[in-house]
């Protein structure tokens, strides 16, 4: 969920710029560049000479001597189009958008039917804060199309698509971007966009302030299963953020239009009611309660909804500005909340003091070990500078080494705002809120300060991961757990903790360590104990542990299926099928069991068998993706191919970032004759599988045979 804060130093944008730059040149004619430089009519000395050393510098990679030459150039031949386009892509590549925007008005000039000079264009205005014509160039260049530079296609897509939101134009936005990326390219950034949509929230992904981040992480997720429409999930995924976030502007909403698409006008006409009291201004309650009660048969009532949603709608201004304050980040009001104490700093008053010289007595403090006055100069150096993300995450990290999680969690929001890049800053920000027990904001910002690259040290690196790994078990994400511990596995901080946080994922106890209770504690460290030995590749001392404690705890749910998956892993499969059926018994309601015991049949081979335990896994999961995967696997071997792309293609559309899914869906495709859907798929796995990790040598890389909502509940203290 990071937002793309500059499309410059976006990789992603450069490698668009690069091929749509190429693509575009390629294109063009002699008589587009102005003539050839042999053409007599067109032969100048000087204009030669600059225009062969901006094309070898350029060619070369130096940037600022080739941006030289070609100014010299295009101000000797002012109709010189591949000059200006250089010039303008030199520019925007480099993150000087102003200066780049003459240069690629001129090349729009001069041909009016390029779309990628129209797009470049848009998106140099857009980094400029010139969102009006950004948004007019933006639209031309999608007018106009993309043939010239399909690479240049997605991100200015993405950048209209936030350009739509920002003027409230919510369904336009959410069609473009499903349109652009849909089913299986939804990036975080693209998901913010979407969720932002959905809210109705007319900012840009930048400014949001990131105590919403957890409520938007959310949301895209939930955009994200209407786009793949996967109906039954969405439903849920509403359901669950009304209970999290209940009074939210416009959920409600968004939740009756998609029990109305689903024909069930009944259910969906309280929640459209409740919308009505959350936002009493807007009409679009009342016309979607209009469209359920038509599908009720209440023509009275259908009418009263359309009149008072036209009373509503002759006043309304759209969009919502009121939304914007609700998602936006303050900037002024963490100075504000600042501890106004100012004593002892330095015989010098604040006031006196300017930004430069606080900033550097809040370093000198700090290296001094004076952390308390270092605090009071940074806060007097970020009132000066409000933009200095760096002083910020000084603040930050003071206030929440002093335990000062609350105040802590004001000044680290400052500072990812500005440098959103910054891992570390987003880690401490999980940290503090992981403290004030904060816990989905938590998740979301040390997720990604993991994904940035958190480069503290080892001490660091393990406390993260450790609170990672908690808020994972505590939302019943154990695989995933599981793999976030695994590197820190060894003798030092935490030690004990990490192997006891790896038992509980073991043993899938959907909570924190504290909630465990007293008669469950020392099965949970065992099987931790087991868990990191395995982790280790050390089967010889972890097997027998596992073997003691299924005798000492035999009705202990998820400890047959962990010695089981143990033994799998060493391809004991007779005896780990023996301890799969023992949780079978235990725990019927878990599909955990039939899915490994269907892993383990296709591995030998025995598709019929693999085929029976995934049709009762899936029976119990219908919308587990490893289920669905599986039981597409187990019809391919059979051979009944429709219903195993079927399977598959279902498989796909709930877990559309699987590489496995779409290889053995091109399997199926060419069993069937598909060819052209075949190797469509096979493109679509080499995309996927270039994007995973190496893989690991341990007990690790779990999280892909997953199957969510697989839990124990704690047991209580005594």
């Amino acid at each position: 969920m990071v937002p793309m804060h500059r499309v410059g130093s976006s990789c992603f944008v450069r490698l668009a710029a690069f091929c749509a730059v190429l693509t575009w040149l390629l294109s063009l004619t002699p008589v587009a560049f102005g003539q050839s430089s042999s053409s007599p009519a067109h032969r100048t000395t000087g204009f030669e000479a600059l225009a062969a050393d901006a094309e070898s510098a350029r060619e070369a990679g130096r940037s600022d001597e080739a941006i030289r030459n070609y100014r010299g150039a295009v101000a000797l031949r002012p109709e010189w189009e591949e000059g200006w386009w250089y010039l303008g892509t030199l520019l925007y590549d480099g993150d000087h958008f102003e200066e780049a925007i003459p240069a690629l008005r001129r090349v729009v000039q001069l041909d009016p039917k390029v779309g990628a000079a129209r797009a470049f264009l848009g998106l140099c205005e857009f980094e400029t804060g010139d969102y009006a014509d950004a948004y007019a160039d933006l639209e031309s260049a999608k007018e106009l199309g993309f043939a010239d530079s399909p690479d240049a296609e997605k991100v200015a897509l993405y950048h209209l698509g936030l350009l739509l939101n920002v003027r409230g134009e919510y369904e336009g936005a959410t069609a473009l971007l499903v349109g652009a990326f849909g089913p299986s390219q939804f990036t975080e950034q693209v998901k913010t966009a979407l969720a932002l949509a959905l809210l109705r929230a007319p900012i840009l992904p930048a400014q949001i302030d990131p105590s919403n981040d957890a409520l938007i992480h959310a949301a895209g997720e939930t955009a994200v299963l209407l786009a793949n429409r996967d109906r039954d999930g969405a439903l849920r995924a509403f359901e669950q953020m009304l209970r999290d976030y209940p009074g939210t502007p416009y959920l409600n909403y968004r939740y009756g239009l998609a029990l109305i698409a689903a024909a069930r006008y009944q259910d969906a006409e309280d929640p459209l009611r409740e919308e009505t009291r959350i936002t009493p201004r807007s009409p679009l309650a009342w016309i979607a309660l209009a469209e359920a009660l038509r599908g009720l048969g209440q023509r009275d009532g259908e009418q009263a909804a359309l009149r008072r949603a036209q009373e509503l709608a002759s006043g309304a201004g759209d969009p919502d500005y009121s939304q914007a304050r609700r998602y936006k980040l303050d900037r002024g009001v963490a100075t504000k909340t600042t501890s106004s104490s100012n004593s002892d700093l330095g015989g010098r008053a604040p006031s006196a003091v300017g930004f430069d010289e606080a900033a550097r007595r809040a370093e000198q403090a700090q290296r001094a070990g004076r952390a308390e006055e270092a605090a009071l100069w940074y806060q007097n150096a970020v009132k000066l500078r409000s933009t200095w993300p760096e002083g910020w995450r000084q603040l930050g990290t003071i206030q929440y080494t002093n335990g000062r999680y609350a105040e802590a969690i004001v000044s680290l929001e400052q500072s990812v705002a500005l440098a959103a890049k910054q891992a570390d800053t987003w880690t401490l920000l999980g940290l503090s809120e992981f403290e004030t027990k904060d816990y989905k904001n938590a998740l979301v910002h040390l997720e990604r300060g993991r994904a940035l690259g958190l480069s503290g040290n080892a001490t660091a690196v393990r406390l993260s991961r450790y609170h990672l790994a908690l808020l994972l078990n505590r939302g019943g994400d154990f695989d995933r757990a599981i793999d976030v511990l695994i590197p820190v596995i060894s003798p030092g901080a935490l030690s004990d903790e990490i192997q006891f946080a790896m038992g509980m994922a073991l043993l899938r106890v959907a909570a924190l360590p504290e909630e465990v209770g007293a008669k469950q504690r020392e099965l949970v460290r065992k099987t931790g104990e087991a868990g990191e030995l395995l982790a280790e590749s050390r089967y010889d001392r972890a097997l027998p542990i596992f073997e003691n404690l299924v005798n000492v705890y035999p009705t202990a749910l998820f400890l047959h299926y962990a010695y089981g998956d143990a033994l799998a892993a060493t391809s004991m499969y007779d005896e780990a099928l023996s301890q799969l059926r023992a949780e079978v018994k235990l725990n019927p309601a878990s599909a955990l069991a039939y899915l490994r015991q269907a892993s383990i049949d296709l591995l030998q081979h025995q598709s019929a068998s693999a085929l029976a335990e995934a049709r009762k896994a899936t029976l119990i999961a219908p919308d587990s993706s490893e289920a669905r995967y599986l039981l597409g696997r187990s019809l391919l071997d059979e051979g009944d191919i429709p219903a195993a792309i079927h399977e598959l293609e279902t498989a796909r559309r709930l877990s559309p970032n699987s590489p496995k899914v779409p290889f053995n869906l091109a399997r199926a495709y060419a069993r069937a004759g598909r060819t052209a859907e075949a190797q469509q798929e096979r493109s679509e796995f080499e995309r996927l599988n270039a994007q995973l990790p190496g893989q690991r040598d341990s007990y690790g890389d779990r999280a892909a045979r997953g199957t969510a909502g697989e839990t124990a509940p704690p047991q209580p203290s005594n």
